[in-house]
């Protein structure tokens, strides 16, 4: 019987919901429901019936469910002991600024359950200083915003957040639903610094569309300059996911009309570097943690 498959039957049963299951478990309901239906057919029984409140178990369920509980409970002793029998393995990961908030301690610990010889060191630090840890050997993957130097490094695509305008409630900016680069025009734009590549991208654009600033200076840390956007004496280039943690009273965020501006992600390593096997399961992990993620928003879209 596939522990997965059991997992997933024992959360239905306690939540009562395929949806609050599949968050427990960070699966997307999709793959949650493929799970209890490969169970059902090993065990050739109904186990849940669809109810206004959620799903209901069936009397097979109610009778399996003391055995599968004490199942679960004995696989997980095991796998303990057997964890516990040999040394846990540090796993180096480094972030790009901004990273963490989009992972959480959630995705840490629920790494780390999953694997339970494997302890995480993350470092959030800047673009040039993930580059820094990969190359010198001092981290085995990260996370790096593009674009990646490939003659250095092996990249998979991750994610692309759109970058957005943080303005003043003053701004006439303010009010628009979203901004052109023509926009920017006789701004003072801020963005962070020379570590990350959203300055010459926004330069690029800037000279694309003929669009002069009155300056744009790049700085290490974008909360630096909040006081000055919040006075109306510049505005912010951000990464969403940022902009949106950081949002305040007397701020707005307006989108760009160009989304291809955007701050694309990858997961690296230092190019001809064989990854560990910690390494590895933690590369497929968060792949699939992602995409559990992006299932729980699209489902909740969806019931909404």
């Amino acid at each position: 019987m596939d522990r997965g498959n059991l997992a997933a039957f024992l959360a239905v049963y306690d939540s009562g919901s395929i949806t609050k299951a599949a968050q427990r478990l960070y699966m997307s309901p999709q793959g949650l429901s493929k799970a209890i239906a490969r169970l059902e057919k090993e065990l050739r029984v109904q186990l849940f019936v669809r109810s206004p409140q959620g799903v209901e178990p069936t009397r097979h369920a109610r009778a399996i469910y003391p055995k599968a509980k004490d199942l679960m409970e004995t696989l997980d002793a095991v796998r303990e002991e057997a964890a516990n029998a040999e040394p846990r393995q540090r796993l180096s990961v480094v972030l790009s600024d901004g990273m963490f908030a989009y992972l959480g301690l959630a995705f840490v610990s629920a790494f780390e359950a999953a694997h339970p010889d494997v302890e995480l060191d993350v470092q959030e630090c800047s673009n040039r200083a993930v580059e820094d840890f990969l190359r010198e050997g001092q981290a085995e993957v990260g996370f790096l915003v593009g674009p990646v130097n490939e003659r250095d490094f092996s990249c998979t695509f991750f994610q692309s957040v759109p970058h957005v305008l943080v303005v003043s409630d003053e701004s006439a900016l303010s009010q628009k639903e979203a901004v052109a680069f023509s926009d920017l025009r006789d701004q003072t734009v801020f963005h962070l610094g020379c570590d990350y590549p959203v300055g010459k991208s926004l330069a690029e654009r800037l000279d694309a569309a003929g669009v002069a600033v009155r300056a744009q200076v790049g700085v290490v840390g974008a909360d630096t300059v909040l006081p000055y956007v919040m006075r109306n004496e510049g505005v912010l280039v951000s990464a969403e996911v940022w902009a949106v943690l950081s949002q305040r009273p007397g701020l707005r965020v307006v989108p760009f009309e160009d989304r291809s501006f955007a701050w694309n992600v990858f997961l690296a390593q230092r190019r001809g570097m064989a990854l560990s096997r910690p390494a590895q399961e933690f590369a497929s992990f968060v792949f699939d943690w992602k995409a559990a993620l992006s299932g729980q928003v699209e489902a909740g879209v969806t019931a909404g």
